[in-house]
């Protein structure tokens, strides 16, 4: 019996193609075998995937909308126009604001951040906001993450005299709304297309294009910016907003990825210090410790804190910012159990009733900036798409997540009859729906996902990225597979597995931590299966292994460790 009821499923490989890059590559078995079964046949394609280079990054010229969004923007910078940068409030949208912003200052612009409130204002770019901005005195507003479905805005700021310039990377619904620009990959036409940059690569790319056109007009500040300095920013907001890191993503990840290990932003390093993250700074320190702890703002509070502590140059005020981030996400995390809970207990009730393909629950208790961490996590427990709404008078807002197979934006849009608003991309969304439509709602959305989802699909599966034995875990093969790196959504970390793997000895560790020693060339291997230690009881003299091999550093010698994946106990 599997004590989590994954299922195992086996990664398949050319065997051709294999030991080509086995000979060519000089790499080993187990990698050429993983490089084969993500597609990389080609040793030439091999090599580039292994050494991103900046160099292969595209022409921000290229991108849709950029040429007429920078000779707007390099107007407004010689002309000393006031200029808006409307950001969203998660971290993609906070980086991505904060990149602008610094770029702008930088080569002598008088840019200003905004963010909505989150609770006040709702999701997006909405009229308010538009009129606010106008209302200040901005000529020229551009928005990042957010803005690619929301024309009564856009209608909005141009009746308030603002140009407006749009990127965002979530899904068009119809034509575009009527900004001088918009830059979104997801347009036909455009040179990116299909490449899935969050909004803060957008962001990037929309500065080189403004700092190219400003220095072909002589411009002396645009010339010395290096927009290699705020890879950082690119690389905290891409992994936060769990965007595939392949082609694109992946180059501005690697090189950023460095940037964070160093203290240039005091409030970056602050943030670290506070969220007990080290060096190297990896994708899942981004993922786990440090964008939880800028979304926290924004969930709770208002997320231009957030934008606040990227941009400041003042160590203590990068400290005291650092610091009510970290009580703000100990606050969510109380909220978010709790809805959790009530959620878990809610969804039960019903299962036992119904048989559902989807989960879709309100309550008017539950606060809208955590149910959509929530949502995530009712997708892992349930294996389900998860939609869960905070119900307000006359409507409620909502976060919804989903499964690898089944596209949530596709499903909000064939029941789009029932909703009021929906925005967002096939593994997240935000909705809005009125009070008498959540039940219409709920029938409809699961009726489409019984429609489009296999029972196949609704089990919860491990991939194994290549059989091996215990002996075959080595140290060159550690440093090939790190060779990947960084690891994320498009790009998982591999997996390996065994069968059968003796058990030397078991105990718990820390809180909740299963710790296990395996025989491995005559001596013993740690294995550690994190926040798992109610296997304890189950594990015999035998077990299956799903785990990533990695290095562990204790007292300063380096050893090879495995972390559980997945474990399966014959005979229970």
């Amino acid at each position: 019996m599997r004590i989590n009821r994954k299922r195992w499923v086996a990664v398949e490989a050319d065997p051709l193609i294999e030991r080509r890059l086995m000979r060519e590559l000089g790499v080993g078995a187990i990698t050429a075998h993983i490089l084969a079964g993500r597609n990389m046949g080609d040793p030439a394609q091999v090599q580039a995937f292994l050494r991103p280079r900046l160099a292969d990054l595209m022409q921000p010229e290229t991108m849709c909308g950029a040429p007429a969004a920078a000779v707007r923007i390099a107007d407004a910078v010689e002309r000393g126009e006031s200029i808006a940068i409307h950001g969203d409030y998660d971290a993609d949208g906070v980086t991505a604001t904060a990149l602008l912003v610094e770029f702008l200052r930088a080569i002598g612009s008088n840019a200003t951040p905004y963010i909505p409130d989150r609770i006040d204002q709702g999701y997006g770019f909405g009229p308010e906001s538009a009129t606010d901005l106008a209302a200040r005195g901005h000529k020229l507003l551009i928005t990042v993450d957010c803005g690619a479905n929301d024309h009564d805005a856009v209608r909005a700021a141009v009746a308030g005299g603002m140009d407006v310039i749009i990127t965002d990377h979530h899904e068009i619904a119809g034509d575009p709304p009527p900004a001088v620009a918009v830059l979104n990959p997801h347009q036909a036409a455009c040179g990116f297309h299909g490449e899935p940059l969050a909004g803060v690569g957008i962001a990037f790319f929309l500065a080189g294009a403004v700092r190219g056109e400003l220095v072909r007009r002589g411009h002396a500040g645009a010339a010395e910016f290096d927009l290699k300095s705020v890879l950082d920013l690119v690389a905290l907001g891409t992994v936060a907003d769990i965007v595939p890191l392949t082609g694109q993503n992946r180059i501005l990840v690697a090189h950023g990825l460095p940037l964070l290990n160093e203290s240039r932003r005091p409030g970056v390093a602050a943030l670290r210090q506070v969220a007990k993250v080290g060096v190297p700074v990896r994708c899942g320190d981004i993922s786990y410790r440090l964008a939880p702890r800028i979304n926290a703002a924004g969930r709770l509070s208002h997320a231009d804190v957030g934008v606040n502590l990227l941009l400041t140059r003042d160590p203590a005020e990068g400290e005291t910012i650092a610091r009510h981030l970290n009580e703000e996400n100990a606050k969510r995390q109380a909220i978010e159990a709790q809805i959790f809970s009530e959620a878990k207990e809610m969804f039960e009730k019903i299962a036992r009733r119904e048989r559902l393909s989807t989960i879709v629950l309100a309550h008017p208790d539950w606060h809208p900036g955590v149910i959509g961490i929530v949502a995530s996590r009712m997708v892992e427990e349930f294996n389900r798409p998860t939609i869960l709404l905070h119900v307000g008078e006359d409507s409620a807002r909502g976060s919804g997540r989903s499964i690898s197979a089944f596209n949530l934006f596709e499903a909000l849009q064939a029941c789009g009859e029932f909703l009021e608003g929906f925005g967002g991309h096939a593994q997240a969304a935000g909705v809005k729906v009125r009070r008498d439509q959540i039940v219409p709602f709920a029938i409809a959305f699961d009726a489409h996902a019984r429609a489009t989802l296999t029972p196949e699909d609704m089990l919860p599966r491990q991939r194994v990225d290549a059989w091996c034995e215990i002996d075959d875990i080595s140290d060159t093969l550690v440093r090939e597979l790190s060779m990947l790196a960084p690891f994320g959504f498009g790009n998982p970390e591999p997996v390996l597995a065994t069968r059968d793997v003796p058990v030397l000895a078991k105990q718990v560790v820390g809180h909740d931590h299963l710790k296990l020693r395996v025989p491995w060339r005559k001596r013993a291997l740690v294995v550690m299966a994190y926040s798992r230690a109610e296997l304890l009881e189950h594990i015999g003299s035998r077990v299956d292994l799903a785990y990533s091999p990695e290095f562990n550093t204790f007292g300063g010698v380096e050893q090879i460790q495995l972390r559980v994946k997945d474990v399966v106990i014959p005979d229970l």
